[in-house]
């Protein structure tokens, strides 16, 4: 266990966690050890691999309806997607660039709680985004394999490529 962030190509990070099966205080420790890596960090989720940690283990800050963001810890969490698929701008923790890629805009989370109590979300927007980013760091799934990176060079490509296609078409006198 660390309270330290583990670098994007860390084997820990590409494979699937395993089942929280005992809700004893080790669950506490791993959630405040979550919340020390983040610390001084405007985040809106971290799951438990990412330092370094193979738990089943979620911090998401969703409004769920409300006004404000609220801290849930999601244990063991299922997500069942639904609804259309949005286009979404993320960023990781894990990686360092700004990711284009498309999210269910409807959730339902089931989870259970650091006290091993069974619960579960009805999620839309944003919460729902957050969701599905956070439970597929819990797949092994990073969003640098799904989405596309949106770098400088990107930007920089893809001005080229508008320039070279206006020179083809523009009129020559």
């Amino acid at each position: 266990m660390g309270n330290r962030l583990v670098a994007c190509n860390d084997p820990i990070l590409h494979k699937p966690c395993k089942e929280v099966t005992d809700f004893d205080c080790n669950i506490h420790m791993i959630t405040e050890d979550m919340r020390i890596a983040t610390m001084g960090r405007e985040i809106l989720g971290i799951a438990a691999p990412q330092i370094g940690v193979d738990a089943k283990i979620v911090i998401a800050h969703l409004k769920n309806g409300g006004k404000f963001r609220e801290e849930y810890v999601l244990i063991n969490p299922h997500i069942e997607l639904y609804g259309p698929r949005i286009p979404s701008l993320e960023s990781c923790l894990s990686t360092s660039a700004l990711y284009l890629t498309r999210r269910s805009f409807f959730s339902h989370v089931c989870y259970f709680t650091p006290d091993g109590f069974h619960k579960h979300l009805k999620l839309s927007g944003w919460d729902s985004i957050i969701a599905q980013h956070e439970i597929d760091h819990l797949e092994g799934k990073l969003i640098s394999g799904t989405g596309i990176p949106l770098t400088a060079d990107y930007f920089i490509a893809k001005a080229y490529n508008s320039l070279v296609e206006m020179a083809q078409v523009m009129p020559t006198f």
